[in-house]
């Protein structure tokens, strides 16, 4: 039975998402001991947002496998969207394509209430 190939990339880049998050985790706990979990977090998942967007524009128009939108989207849901923004102003990546942007405002939108439902804006 053969795998399904184009599961793969989610897998992969979804992996090193992660990996980039603990390694930003640890490095804002280490560094910054006056960060609450929640600040280290929030700097780790935005940093890993930002670092996976360079790296997709990086290798835009190669012939290596792009990273798939579900991880973009995915990091943007767990806290990362304002490293998202930033990644695709600064890189110039994303910002014609209008359906991954209305999903991206959309969860932007969603974490501004969430936030200010809970008192942090």
């Amino acid at each position: 039975m053969e795998r399904e190939l184009s599961a793969q990339p989610i897998k992969v880049f979804g992996f090193i998402a992660v990996a980039l998050f603990l390694a930003a985790f640890f490095t804002c706990s280490l560094v910054a001991t006056q960060l609450s979990l929640l600040q280290a977090s929030a700097l780790a998942i935005n940093f890993s947002s930002f670092v996976v967007c360079g790296y997709d524009k990086m290798i835009a128009g190669s012939d290596v496998v792009r990273v798939p939108e579900k991880i973009f989207l995915s990091l943007a849901a767990l806290g990362g969207s304002v490293g998202l923004l930033f990644g695709m102003n600064l890189f110039r990546h994303k910002t014609c394509k209008a359906s991954f942007l209305v999903k991206l405002v959309a969860i932007l939108g969603l974490q501004l209430v969430a936030l200010r439902m809970i008192n942090i804006i």
